[in-house]
């Protein structure tokens, strides 16, 4: 592999004109030679198809929902990560397409091949790397089943700013749709502490739900997104209770997970269904004109 290559999935739209409409195709296709942290999933082995529960009604998806656990854990089971504050309803290909849409790139697995080559990118500051490795977080007993993230300096691929993502596989479906529940957060710096591998060395924004109002906007932008909701189940902290994370960093929330519906089909925002279940304290303005 080059490392000036630019790793992970690319996609190509080709849009067709005639005179009485329009079509167009999006294509996805993965850098030869890369590999990302979903390859090594065994996802057949995950659940059982009869481990499944497929809620047909609203209310007990909805309940089973704000029953998950609040927080990632550790390998060890020792306590609270990150807040769980994100369900994704739908096929993985959609879900994926959506945020490569609107610029997030996949990860790698953590590797000897990857320490070598990020240790080399840190030499040449024109290299870009966007497709760093994440720390593994745990829940339904297992590290995360794939991680998306987004720089916020997309020319630098800064690794140390920007946006994760951790996503696990639910034994859960709606309507035959599978569910997926995430962790998002904002890496705002290193954090180098004692025992910390330098590559889990961060410093993450406190202001959680920012994040993943940030997250939802820009799904909603990929003209994916058919309808979204707030359920309960994460843990409400502030700024004078925080949640901690198992580095000892502080977080607060209001405690919400939003819930996005994910389909193939292309949907306007004017379109997207907004479910009033259990409206947040505070919508952003971005999301609250959806809402009117």
């Amino acid at each position: 592999r080059v490392l000036f290559r630019s790793p992970g999935i690319k996609y190509v739209e080709v849009t067709l004109y005639c005179f009485t409409r329009i079509e167009k195709f999006v294509f996805y296709f993965e850098v030869p030679g890369f590999q990302g942290d979903y390859d090594l999933v065994d996802w057949r082995a995950l659940y059982t198809e009869d481990k499944f529960i497929d809620y047909d009604n609203e209310e007990q998806f909805k309940k089973a929902l704000e029953n998950l656990p609040c927080c990632t854990d550790d390998k060890e089971g020792r306590g609270k990560g990150y807040p769980i504050n994100l369900v994704l309803v739908g096929g993985m290909d959609d879900i994926a397409s959506a945020f490569i849409r609107r610029g997030w790139d996949v990860t790698e697995p953590i590797s000897k091949e990857w320490k070598k080559h990020i240790d080399l990118s840190k030499i040449f500051s024109t290299a870009r790397y966007r497709t760093t490795p994440m720390s593994r977080e745990y829940f339904f007993g297992r590290s995360q089943d794939y991680s998306l993230q987004k720089a916020r300096q997309k020319e630098k691929g800064n690794i140390r700013q920007r946006i994760e993502l951790r996503v696990w596989l639910a034994p859960i479906k709606y309507k035959g749709e599978h569910v997926w529940v995430g962790s998002t957060t904002r890496d705002i710096g290193s954090d180098f502490t004692r025992g910390t591998k330098w590559y889990a060395a961060k410093s993450i924004d406190p202001k959680v739900d920012e994040v993943r109002h940030y997250l939802a906007e820009d799904v909603a932008l990929s003209n994916n997104l058919s309808k979204f909701g707030f359920v309960g189940g994460s843990v409400a902290s502030s700024r004078s209770k925080p949640g901690r994370n198992f580095k000892n960093q502080s977080w607060s929330s209001d405690g919400k997970r939003i819930v996005l519906f994910i389909g193939s089909r292309p949907t306007s925002l004017s379109e997207i269904e907004i479910l009033t279940w259990d409206l947040p304290g505070h919508i952003p303005e971005e999301l609250k004109q959806l809402y009117e």
